[in-house]
């Protein structure tokens, strides 16, 4: 059975500047403010798990990324890029870690469902990794946010993965409900049995009564979703419509829930070594100067991070610059 992972790669004239995801931004001019030609530029997109060291981060290949939650201090380091062809050693530095922090919902790995968090049409089971609910044939199932704790009607963003083992014809779907009245805002019919993961940010606005979604590499051609049919409370739904055949078991199962207020309190901290690792410069708005003792010819990215209890720290990939200025 084939696997099709589907995951989010935000755009940045998608995300809006609040504070929420700030995209990559470009670096016009820079030579004007004073350096040289020589200069270096990396980027890391995490395409396999390549970080030389990632205490505490866990590597997830859907979508790409890194996270830390809780209280445990996080420290990832990118490999070396080495720029030993530059006439002078690098003394000014640019750094752009790609990442979100978010309050955990659910990360679906305690070995327990949650009916506190979540309502079924069955009875999920959860491992260490995810929750599954178990579907047969001829049949409509889903897993919802709380009736009591799940309402995401507000303007925060939900970070959702989720993975429907289907067979042909099968239908799924991810929605946004009252309790009776249903908005799909992600659907997919199986043309012949797969697994598929999606990986989905849904930012709401109940003030003009709409959801804004990324997902399959940027936002979704019909965003922003209309809610305006919608009741008081708003929940996140993963559904799954069943085929009348084969009559083997098809299963929902979603990863994780996260939410992105915009105001969580974890600490991040950014640095450049220019001197193979020997010394770390912590950046200030993104920009980096390197002492003299410092400068070298070899660029290591570093991200260290605290969350605190109840947050996590996802990152998903590290944009970096360095130049040497001549004496």
């Amino acid at each position: 059975m084939a696997v099709v992972d589907e995951y989010i790669e935000l755009e940045n004239d998608d995300i809006p500047e609040d504070g929420y995801f700030n995209g990559i931004k470009s670096l016009p001019g820079l030579v004007a403010w004073g350096l040289t030609v020589d200069r270096n530029d990396a980027t890391f997109t995490f395409a396999t798990d390549e970080a030389t060291t990632s205490t505490n981060f866990e590597w997830d290949s859907l979508p790409k990324d890194y996270t830390v939650i809780g209280t445990n201090a996080g420290v990832l380091i990118m490999p070396v890029t080495d720029i030993d062809t530059y006439a002078n050693p690098q003394s000014k530095g640019w750094i752009k870690w790609d990442h979100y922090k978010f309050t955990v919902y659910d990360e679906c790995n305690n070995s327990s469902w949650d009916t506190s968090l979540w309502d079924s049409s069955g009875t999920p089971t959860e491992n260490t990794e995810k929750m599954t609910l178990s579907v047969g044939a001829s049949t409509t199932a889903n897993i919802t946010t709380d009736a009591t704790n799940g309402d995401v009607k507000g303007n925060d963003i939900y970070a959702l993965k989720s993975e429907w083992l289907t067979q042909s014809s099968d239908v799924m779907r991810v929605q946004v409900t009252d309790g009776s009245t249903d908005v799909t805002v992600y659907t997919k019919t199986d043309t012949g049995g797969h697994t598929t993961r999606t990986n989905h940010f849904l930012k709401f606005d109940s003030v003009n009564e709409e959801v804004h979604v990324w997902e399959n590499g940027g936002m979704d051609a019909s965003s922003p979703f209309d809610l305006s049919s919608l009741g008081a409370n708003w929940y996140i739904r993963v559904e799954i419509t069943t085929w009348s055949s084969p009559a083997t078991v098809r299963t929902l199962s979603i990863y994780y829930l996260r939410k992105i207020t915009g105001s969580e309190t974890s600490t991040v901290v950014e640095q450049l070594s220019s001197n193979n690792g020997t010394n770390y410069t912590t950046a200030s708005e993104k920009w980096v100067l390197i002492t003299a003792a410092q400068r070298g010819y070899r660029m290591i990215p570093k991200l260290t991070c605290t969350p605190v209890a109840g947050e996590g720290v996802c990152v998903r990939r590290v944009d970096f610059q360095m130049f040497s200025e001549e004496d």
